[in-house]
């Protein structure tokens, strides 16, 4: 089954919220593109097909629900990726 949660806003969009103004043009063509509701529509339907296809190959499917996030701009998982990559891992050493 899935669910769908709509998150709040991130710390990075309060606090940089015009950021999506320092993507590269061709990011903001493709950005533009995309319509969000369409592809969850899309990716809740793969997803769903995706766990009872793979469930009944291997003979196995989670117990907990997995999360899957879709982030509505490019930006923000760049932002989250440095955070992890670089912030997290000094907060984890203090």
């Amino acid at each position: 089954m899935v669910r769908r949660a709509y998150r709040q806003r991130s710390l990075v969009e309060v606090l940089l919220p015009d950021a999506d103004k320092l993507w590269d043009p061709a990011l903001r063509r493709i950005d533009a593109l995309l319509e969000d509701e369409v592809l969850v529509d899309l990716a809740a339907e793969t997803l769903e097909a995706a766990y009872a296809t793979i469930g009944e190959d291997i003979g196995w499917r989670p117990v907990r629900p997995v999360r899957v996030e879709i982030l509505p701009r490019i930006s923000e998982l760049e932002l989250e990726t440095y955070y992890i990559q670089n912030i997290l891992p000094k907060k984890m050493q203090n």
